[in-house]
């Protein structure tokens, strides 16, 4: 459509021109670059550093609000000025006023003040007035706190998780949990309970030895396993007691003695590629695409992404439970969105961009790389109508090159396939990145995406089943996956949609509950008109937020990515493509459904056998292998 058409950003991230380099500062503050002849120092807009303060008030009203629960702030505000208006009312010879309490604080104030030669300027009246009111502040956050301890205390209970009933013992702590703790004032807020999660144990060496002795024993033969016996015993009575003993320290001093480590050493420290090895991916619908029109299905998807980011960012995530009874970590939530792991020659880092300072979408079609903004200049969350109209936009510029001047490079072209580098081997790629993309036109659009809040790659092609999805989504054939980022939301030609994951930043659940989060909105939500298309203001009969005319909005358009690759650079290119594609025909994989119901084999029926899915499946994968050895 020709509005569509025109919605193209005419200022094209091209060179290092002042104009673009400022437009890029926009939404990321402060910025330093060297240009020709000298330094570029950008300062941001008055409106930007404004919206940077309120979001920091925002920020700081929402650990507030968290500290406070399960009191809400309103009622924790009317405590103190009430507890501040009876002190300043009473006697000076009163028990408020005169406790041993009261005198300790009104000491410390006064030397305070002394120290800093200010007693002249503050009247007694006011010295009562702001001592009584942080008091009834700090004992109210003690409250809170005493509150989280006790809840940390019932979180110890494990019984509720042998169970197949409940007991007696399981129904009164449930009955406890729900009316001290989970049923308490206001809802919860994202993070309330993080201070009342139960610290990981450290389990006694004696019990870890002879858990790994049993493990072991089937795999050795007794000459062996004698040996490994001995071998643990001494590390039992040697070096195991002292590097136990810095464990338990180190289980005191962190809520998860082992996540950092885990990160670290088992994610982050190894150079393997990540694609297929590390990466993961999720299908969408099984049976039902709402709109077989791509660019539609994109705009809704990124609409819901970025609607479910501002719940995050505001904490109105609310947190969840097993059960409704007991809560879980949120922390691995925040690192959903704006989330990079940056390839480094021995190590990997994880980088995060926290709050609102970047909200855009790094998009990928036919090898050309754009960023979309998915809010107005104003602030304001673009409509799903109104991101269709910017993917169709970048649609028609490349698939009409020809007549839009915009040059596209060829499917074989190492700059189509630049995501390859993603895939390679991790040192490789932070090699690579370090010599040809460490500056200039290519570090700017490399921080583009690096910086965007994920990834959508807009796939021209259609997947006829599972499988082919299942393979699509995993590697796309190892050129089209930007590995690195937190998550590509993938949207085909025939309007199925799934994610592709870096698996280093959160556990699987994270990902499938954000992914399920986004399906089920758009499923109860009237988005769509009969064609497909994403509903417009003329049309809607939705929600007022979708039937109200919006106003009249400032747009950014689409902004092409563009590469300046040296022969070296294409080489290198060219090279990790090989790898990539070697990875993808190393890999069988098939997707199918086993309902339970029709007789299939599936987590229903290992269920039915009292077992873990997870488990049952571990022990056949490992079975598989024993057998495919045929060791006696």
């Amino acid at each position: 459509m020709a509005e569509a058409r025109a919605a193209v950003n005419t200022l094209r991230v091209g060179t290092l021109s002042l104009e673009q380099v400022t437009s890029a500062a926009k939404l990321r503050g402060v910025q330093v670059h060297g240009v020709d002849g000298g330094i570029l120092i950008v300062i941001p807009s008055v409106k930007f550093l404004w919206r940077q303060l309120v979001g920091r008030i925002r920020y700081i009203g929402q650990n507030f609000q968290t500290l406070c629960w399960p009191a809400p702030v309103w009622g924790v505000l009317v405590a103190i000025a009430l507890f501040t208006a009876a002190v300043l009312n009473s006697a000076s010879d009163s028990w408020l006023r005169n406790n041993w309490v009261a005198n300790f604080l009104w000491s410390v104030d006064e030397n305070l003040i002394g120290f800093l030669s200010l007693s002249e300027y503050f009247p007694r009246g006011l010295r009562i007035l702001y001592i009584s009111s942080y008091t009834a502040m700090a004992s109210l956050l003690f409250l809170s706190l005493l509150n989280r301890l006790v809840m940390r205390i019932f979180l110890q209970y494990r019984g509720w998780m042998y169970e197949r009933k409940p007991s007696i013992a399981t129904k009164i702590w449930g009955a406890l949990m729900k009316s001290f703790f989970l049923g308490q004032g206001q809802s919860a807020l994202m993070y309330s309970f993080q201070n009342a999660m139960p610290r990981l144990p450290v389990p006694p060496l004696k019990e870890t030895i002879n858990k790994y002795l049993r493990s072991v024993e089937p795999l050795l033969k007794p000459d062996e396993f004698s040996e490994v016996e001995t071998q643990a015993q001494l590390f039992l009575k040697g070096e195991g007691a002292n590097l136990q003993r810095f464990l338990v320290a180190k289980s005191w001093l962190s809520g998860n003695y082992v996540s950092d480590w885990w990160e670290k050493y088992i994610y982050l420290r190894s150079r393997s590629p990540i694609l297929i090895n590390s990466n993961y991916y999720g299908l969408g619908y099984a049976y039902h695409i709402p709109s077989a029109i791509q660019t539609a299905r994109a705009g809704v998807l990124v609409h819901y992404f970025a609607k479910y980011k501002r719940r995050l960012d505001s904490e109105q995530l609310p947190p969840t439970t097993i059960r409704g009874l007991v809560p879980v970590c949120m922390r691995q939530f925040e690192r959903i969105f704006a989330t990079t792991r940056i390839p480094g020659r021995d190590s990997d880092l994880l980088k995060h961009i926290s709050g609102q300072t970047t909200t855009h979408v790094a998009v990928l079609y036919k090898g050309t790389y754009w960023r979309v903004d998915t809010l107005s200049d104003s602030g304001l969350l673009l409509q799903p109508f109104q991101l269709q109209d910017q993917f169709e936009a970048l649609m028609s510029a490349v698939d009409n090159a020809d007549s839009s001047g915009l040059r596209v490079p060829g499917k074989d072209d190492p700059e189509a396939n630049i995501a390859a580098l993603t895939a390679w081997n991790r040192t490789r790629w932070a090699e690579v990145r370090e010599d040809y993309f460490g500056e200039g036109l290519n570090r700017m659009s490399l921080e583009e995406i690096e910086s965007s809040i994920f990834v959508l790659h807009l796939d021209d092609r259609a997947p006829a089943d599972w499988t082919e999805s299942g393979h699509l989504s995993l590697h796309g054939g190892g050129t089209c996956r930007w590995c690195d980022k937190s998550f590509n939301l993938l949207v085909f030609a025939n309007g199925q949609a799934t994610v592709h994951a870096e698996h280093s930043w959160a556990d699987a659940p994270v990902i499938a509950y954000s992914w399920e989060w986004v399906l089920s909105h758009e499923s109860i939500s009237k988005v769509y008109d009969k064609a497909g298309n994403c509903l417009r203001p003329e049309a809607s009969v939705d929600t007022a937020a979708l039937a109200a005319k919006p106003k009249k909005l400032a747009l950014r358009g689409p902004t092409r990515l563009e590469w300046l690759l040296h022969a070296k650079a294409r080489e290198a290119i060219a090279e990790a493509v090989v790898h990539a594609k070697a990875l993808c025909e190393d890999i069988d994989l098939v997707v199918d459904c086993f309902a339970t119901k029709t007789g299939g084999y599936g987590k229903g029926l290992v269920k039915q056998f009292q077992c873990g899915p997870d488990a049952w499946i571990q022990m056949a994968l490992q079975l598989a292998y024993f057998r495919d050895q045929v060791r006696n």
